[in-house]
């Protein structure tokens, strides 16, 4: 019944996020979450399995090797095995030095093994505490009654202390640091140094200048006619933005950064430069007044625009603002900010005036750059080697004899049925028997096939364009996600890509091109290939938005091979990244 339930790990708090459209089953996990984080077991065998232990490597053999293992130790060993996470960690704690944000926070492998399970408990007394909680709903479910839970489940807790994020010590000047990462064995190996450009900006709490700076880096990045793009991605000197580009506001003090992948080593003072010179630029001239309408516009839209889980994308939004001292609902109050700003932007250098306080004249700027090593893997192999050894080297044979008998426990722990009896469940009753209908309305316009519903969509319209690949010579199927990414990024006969990209900013929440490839309901051995051109718009801009539509299908520029080029080498990137963070699941 549940549409979503996970846990979250931010940089200073944990998010434990559910929900569900059935009022009985959002009873029942709301009861097991808040006595799953309040009141947990954490007995000292579900740490070592969860978390680490030494181990034989046949934990049925006591004469193999003892090795580290654990689920969360392997995980983010497989984690920081990314390049693209590996840089966003290492730059983040290059950014706030001696900071909480200057820890890894899913868990550095090696720090994890030098965890006690004492430690994890007192961790969690201190800090998994009512005392320190936010409860956050979202729908229709009556809200007396889900206070009515929590109440009862936090009664017998008393008040304790919490601690506060305190802000970083800001540097004097600018810093340049260096870190290195394993080599990508898929990519060009002359083309795989990162670096990033990053300034310590407004205390999230701000709501307002979060807002602004959210917008002015909107401005500076975001699209084909965005300064940042043109400098950085266009130029092709780089794959794609590194992974750590564009406003933070997830910290308690914010952090933008303008970052580029895929570079050669002797192409870093280039780039930094090229960043610099964006702003500095920017700082004296400004923006295109459409460019700057282009981007209110897309907030505007995102007001209306309810995505699946809408309720859990609100929560996430709000929560690092509130758990840093803010009132929640300010940070909702985004028509408000849209106002404020429409009337602050009557000063034509207001941005201007911006990039100079938090960007060139700001101290706090760290530039970031990591580079492949080939002995990368090798040294942090040794590094966990000699952490073994040493732990190894520690134990007692009695200390040895319990850990064998302690993966024996484990392995029959992880045979063993689990015993379901403690949860809550649904009965038959609770089960509504027929789904929810979304009646649609069928036509044909112009001998076209044509469906429609009608529901309460907040003022925005969604039009999806689908057009089947039957008959598609198989030798071209290969390259429709190509296609498809390329088709509204090249523009088109009358107009360059920046000149299209900013049309569709100012009209539409953007447009999209998909494959998709569906099995037939009566056989798996058969499907159906279909592509998708799909985008959304206020009611008032749906004419303007077709015409967009049409002209991306039926001009769109196929001749422009250096924005081809582009597409390629970004498709490329994205896929590579991909596959190192699916690599350790």
């Amino acid at each position: 019944m549940a549409t979503f339930m996970n846990a979250l790990t931010g940089d200073d708090y944990t998010m434990y996020p559910f929900s569900t459209e059935n009022p009985t089953d959002f009873k029942n996990l709301m009861d097991v979450y808040m006595d799953s984080t309040f009141s947990p077991r954490l007995r000292e065998l579900d740490f070592k399995q969860e978390g680490w232990r030494l181990e034989h490597e046949d934990p049925k053999d006591p004469s193999s090797p003892l090795i580290f293992k654990g689920v969360v130790y392997n995980e983010m060993k497989g984690a920081l095995a990314d390049q693209s996470a590996l840089f966003y960690y290492r730059n983040q704690q290059q950014m706030y030095p001696g900071s909480i944000y200057s820890h890894v926070s899913g868990g550095d492998p090696e720090a994890i093994t030098n965890l006690t399970h004492k430690q994890l408990v007192d961790f969690h007394a201190r800090n998994y505490h009512p005392s320190n909680a936010r409860f956050f709903t979202y729908g229709t479910f009556p809200l007396a009654e889900h206070l009515r839970a929590v109440d009862e489940k936090i009664a017998g807790f008393d008040s304790i202390p919490t601690e506060k994020v305190a802000d970083v010590q800001p540097f004097e000047s600018p810093r340049r640091v260096r870190a290195t990462c394993p080599p990508d064995p898929m990519g060009n190996p002359e083309k795989q140094t990162k670096m990033s450009v990053s300034f310590l900006t407004n205390r999230d709490t701000d709501v307002y200048e979060s807002f602004a700076m959210r917008v002015l880096s909107s401005l500076l990045l975001e699209g084909a006619a965005s300064p940042m793009y043109k400098a950085l991605i266009e130029s092709n000197i780089g794959s794609d933005y590194a992974a750590t580009t564009g406003y933070n506001r997830h910290t308690r003090q914010t952090n933008v950064s303008f970052g580029l992948q895929g570079i050669r080593s002797e192409n870093v003072d280039m780039v930094e430069e090229r960043i610099l010179n964006v702003l500095d630029e920017a700082s004296r001239n400004g923006f295109d007044p459409q460019r700057v309408e282009s981007v209110i516009h897309q907030t505007e839209l995102a007001l209306k625009h309810r995505t699946a889980n809408f309720g859990m994308t609100l929560g996430q939004g709000v929560m690092s603002h509130w758990v840093h001292g803010g009132d929640p609902l300010d940070a909702m109050e985004v028509a408000r900010y849209i106002t404020r700003l429409r009337t602050d932007l009557q000063n034509p250098t207001y941005f201007q005036t911006m990039i100079q306080k938090q960007f060139l004249n700001n101290p706090h700027r760290l530039t970031f750059i990591m580079e492949p090593d080939n002995a990368y893997n090798e040294i942090l192999g040794q590094k966990e080697q000699a952490r073994l050894k040493q732990k190894v080297d520690a134990l007692s044979e009695e200390e040895r004899k319990k850990i064998y008998e302690q993966g024996l426990q484990l392995l029959k722990n992880q045979e063993e049925k689990e015993d379901l009896s403690c949860l809550p469940t649904l009965t038959e009753k609770d089960i509504l028997r027929k789904g929810k209908e979304y009646p649609v309305q069928d036509h044909t316009v112009e001998k076209v096939p044509v469906q429609f519903r009608t529901t309460a969509t907040n003022g925005v319209s969604y039009v999806t364009l689908a057009k089947s690949l039957e008959g598609l010579p198989d030798e071209l199927r290969d390259y429709v996600p190509l296609y498809c990414s390329a088709l509204p990024s090249l523009g088109t006969k009358s107009k360059s890509l920046a000149e299209l990209d900013e049309l569709v900013r100012l009209h539409t929440g953007g447009i999209s091109s998909s494959p998709s490839s569906t099995s037939t309901p009566q056989t798996l051995q058969k499907s159906t290939q279909t592509l998708y051109l799909s985008t959304n718009a206020l009611d008032t801009n749906i004419p303007k938005a077709y015409s967009l539509l049409a002209e991306i299908v039926s001009e769109a520029n196929w001749s422009d091979l250096e924005k081809l080029k582009t597409v390629v080498l970004g498709m490329a990137s994205d896929l590579t990244n991909s596959v190192a963070q699916s690599g350790h699941r």
